[in-house]
Order: C-alpha cells, then sequence, then structure tokens
C-alpha cells in the first residue's frame, strides 16, 4: 500500500460517525475494489474521458477520500464511475453504482451582476437531513412570517395551515401596495408564493413549495419547526424548483435535482 493510500485510510478513521463517513465508507468500498489507484492517475484518467460530465482534480480526489472536502455531483459521479468500471475484487456495475450514490441534490446558484460574482451550493438531502438535528432549539423555536406588518409564529401558522391545506385551491392572502405586491395561494400539490419588490430593486420572488413539505415543517411541537421531517418530504416528493428570485442587481435558484444542473 502506497503512502498516499496509508494517509487517505487513516484520514477517513478520523472522521465522527455521521453522513461524511457513510459517504467516505461507500467510495472507500469502490476505492478499493479498483485496487487503490492513485490520486493522479484517477483525475488524468477523468480529464481524458469526453463522455463524463466534469474534471477532478487529484487534490479534490485526495480531499474526497479523506472526507475533507463535501463536493458537487458531478465530480463524485465522474470518480464513482470510474472507480467502479476499473473494479476487479468485487466487481461493480457502474450504473448501478451511479445510482447509489445518486441522492436528491439541494441546488442553489446566486448570481450578483453588481459584483459581477457567482455562488453555487450543492449539498445532498440526506445530509441536510441528518444534519438537521444539530439546528440549535433556538432557532428552531424562532421561525416567523410577516405577513401585511404581522407577525405570525409557528403555532399561529400552523394553526392557520390547517384551516387552509384541505380547502379548494384558491388565492388565500393578497398585499397590494405602492412599492411591493406578495401573493400566497393554494395551487394542485404547491403553495405558491409570489412577491414583487418595486422599492430599490425591482426584485421578483416565486417560491413552489410541496403541499406535504409545509406539513412536514409545521409538524413539530409549539413553536419548533420540523426541518429534518420537511427534508424527508422533499425527498420523497423529487425533483422540482423551490425559489426563483429575479431583480436588477442579482438572480438567485434554489431547487432539486438527482445531478447537478447546468441551465
Amino acid at each position: 500500500m502506497s503512502g498516499s493510500a496509508v494517509g487517505i485510510q487513516s484520514s477517513m478513521s478520523a472522521l465522527p460517525p455521521g453522513p461524511m463517513l457513510d459517504l467516505v465508507t461507500a467510495l472507500h468500498e469502490l476505492y478499493r475494489a479498483a485496487g487503490m489507484l492513485s490520486t493522479r492517475a484517477i483525475s488524468d484518467t477523468i480529464k481524458d474521458r469526453d463522455d463524463l460530465p466534469d474534471t477532478v482534480s487529484h487534490e479534490t480526489v485526495s480531499m474526497m477520500l479523506r472526507g475533507t472536502r463535501l463536493v458537487g455531483w458531478t465530480k463524485v459521479e465522474c470518480v464513482v464511475r470510474l472507480l467502479a468500471e476499473r473494479s476487479v475484487n468485487p466487481v461493480f456495475e457502474p450504473s448501478a453504482c451511479v445510482r447509489r450514490f445518486h441522492d436528491l441534490w439541494l441546488h442553489v446558484k446566486v448570481h450578483d451582476a453588481k459584483e459581477d460574482s457567482h455562488v453555487t451550493v450543492d449539498l445532498p438531502l440526506s445530509m441536510i437531513e441528518k444534519t438537521a438535528s444539530l439546528i440549535p432549539s433556538e432557532a428552531r423555536n424562532s421561525g416567523k412570517i410577516r405577513i401585511n406588518d404581522k407577525d405570525m409564529d409557528v403555532a399561529e401558522l400552523r394553526q392557520l395551515w390547517d384551516d387552509v391545506k384541505n380547502r379548494p385551491d384558491a388565492t388565500y392572502v393578497t398585499v397590494d401596495e405602492k412599492d411591493s405586491k406578495v401573493r400566497i395561494a393554494k395551487r394542485g400539490d404547491y403553495l405558491h408564493i409570489i412577491a414583487q419588490d418595486r422599492k430599490g430593486h425591482n426584485e421578483n420572488v416565486e417560491m413552489k413549495i410541496p403541499l406535504e413539505v409545509v406539513s412536514a415543517l409545521l409538524s413539530g411541537k409549539g413553536d419548533e419547526m420540523n426541518v429534518g421531517a420537511a427534508v424527508q418530504a422533499l425527498a420523497r416528493r423529487g425533483e422540482g424548483e423551490l425559489v426563483t428570485v429575479t431583480g436588477d442587481d442579482e438572480t438567485v435558484r434554489i431547487w432539486v435535482a438527482s445531478a447537478s444542473e447546468t441551465r
């Protein structure tokens, strides 16, 4: 075993129990089956392939195997597919392996036109779900929403939602002011929230939240939001758009997909 392989193995053993260790353990199963290729060989081979969706530096491969960095899905897919193709003992079927790792991912893209900056976040829903329990109780208990200058806490939101969720499709909240407009409506299986801010930045926000996700989020006790249950419900719902923000200075997109998106 090479020195780098020994270092990778020892780094993995230092990881605490949790979603990162689960991901790295599954990746190491493939890594060993493929003969523990060097990280540079993995990187170079991926770079030479036209059929793979991304490139992965040998430093990133090393960090993936050590569990010191969470990377986007396309890079994970490249490494998983290559290792599965090179697997000997045992032999893994590449497409099946990709599906095994193909957790639903939450994607966030932000473009600030004023600063010409881009921010991209890709996180597995399973990781968000498992880490939801780490959110301080004060944060889970502090959820409020402001509707027409009135703050509503979680208990009030839950009571309102219990009354609305089984009613026919309709627009239930309308706020139309000089500088802003808000519409909250129930349409099919989704809660639609559309807001327009015409003051300063001319910003438009559109949210499309599955009804079961709202119910799960409000399923906690008292003023606590049940983030873990909401993520589980989101995973059951599958792929879809969640939030779109367009404005003079920036655009934001949040969506769920089983792979990294380019659009």
